[in-house]
């Protein structure tokens, strides 16, 4: 597998760490703060991971919920994801990276991490769910 690298700050790379391993840093109204945020001036970069996301998705049955997280959390800690799916998911946004020049590290950062916690928020993360995937797949075409 190739390693997914992103540029991270060591400030944001530990407030990342700290969110993302579930030690919840960030309070309930910061997450909120920085959804609302993130919906109201970047939606775009919103949709191009969910695309990112549910494309994998229609293309893999065998993606999960649980996937997609591991993905999510890979790219945003610069960590090599643990399967194949994951390291195929993660490579893609990695490359829709590539393409948003336009966007600083810092807001695709917020993004992925708003979308991580919209995983979390949608799914129980068992096993084989896609409660996520398929809710967001309404909004995808």
């Amino acid at each position: 597998m190739q390693r997914v690298h992103f540029t991270v700050t060591k400030k944001r790379k530990k407030r990342r760490r700290s969110a993302v391993r579930g030690r919840k840093k960030m309070s309930e109204f910061q997450q909120h703060k920085l959804m609302d945020r993130m919906a109201r001036e970047y939606p775009g970069v919103l949709q191009n991971i969910e695309f990112v996301l549910v494309q994998h998705y229609r293309e893999d049955e065998g993606i999960d919920d649980r996937t997609v997280l591991r993905s999510l959390r890979a790219a945003l800690n610069g960590t090599e994801p643990t399967s194949e799916r994951e390291n195929s998911v993660a490579k893609s946004l990695e490359s829709f990276r590539g393409l948003r020049s336009d966007v600083s590290d810092a807001v695709w950062e917020d993004a992925l991490l708003v979308v991580m916690q919209s995983v979390q928020r949608h799914s129980d993360l068992t096993p084989g769910a896609t409660d996520y995937l398929e809710f967001v797949s309404e909004f995808i075409i």
